[in-house]
């Protein structure tokens, strides 16, 4: 066996001998620094306050409003309510802005998709119930489609195509052949027109109800106006 080599502020430098309690008072020393050192976990059998020490020292805040977070998203708020619950899980006011990140990043765009998904489908179902039948729908499409893209900027027909009334507006023009001119259209000036102006008219009765030529003609005017390349 390997003899242990015993430092020398632990040997008496006469005899040569251990010098126990220099030993003991060493061991005693350690054992104080290490307890000092060790963060002890809480468990089911500890009481509240050991675990609210527990995540002071952890960094949580003392209350669920002292939580600074950061939204990423114009669609998020701070929720009391889950704040309450991530705070009594106790975490720490990065974890919680991970918890917000992650919603921001990942659930509200999925979320998003799972409402254009619904909308699409409910349009869907109000289109095939307007033309009679789904075999109506999928016969007239490609014509309308083909018709759209060589008629309407991308920019109108993308919107027109996502509701029943819009596709139901381009029927109508396609099997009335009327014309799409290029220009002004008398008594809807579209000089003055932006983007956001023409989405505000596409969203009015005139437009998705009523199929309004001139306003029709209005829109799809202002979009050419402002992307003259398409």
């Amino acid at each position: 066996m390997t003899e242990i080599e015993i430092p020398a502020k632990f040997k008496d430098a006469a005899t040569g001998q251990l010098k126990v309690n220099e030993l003991l008072k060493s061991y005693l020393k350690l054992e104080k620094l290490v307890g000092k050192s060790v963060v002890k976990i809480p468990g089911d059998d500890d009481s509240q306050e050991d675990r609210d020490e527990f995540h002071r020292m952890l960094g949580v805040p003392e209350t669920p409003d002292r939580y600074e977070i950061a939204m990423k998203s114009e669609f998020l708020r701070a929720d009391p309510e889950v704040n309450t619950l991530l705070h009594k899980a106790g975490l720490t006011t990065k974890q919680v802005q991970l918890v917000y990140d992650i919603a921001a990043e990942k659930i509200i765009p999925a979320l998003a998709d799972i409402a254009n998904q619904a909308k699409a489908h409910q349009e869907r179902g109000k289109l095939i119930q307007a033309l009679g039948s789904s075999e109506k729908l999928q016969q007239i499409a490609p014509q309308v489609e083909t018709w759209a893209c060589k008629n309407l900027p991308p920019q109108v027909h993308q919107q027109m195509a996502c509701t029943c009334d819009g596709v139901l507006a381009m029927i109508k023009m396609m099997e009335s052949k009327m014309p799409i001119n290029i220009g002004a259209v008398s008594g809807h000036p579209q000089t003055d027109d932006t983007e956001e102006d023409l989405r505000k008219l596409m969203a009015t009765p005139e437009y998705w109800r009523d199929h309004n030529p001139k306003v029709t003609e209005r829109v799809i005017n202002g979009f050419k106006r402002l992307y003259p390349e398409y």
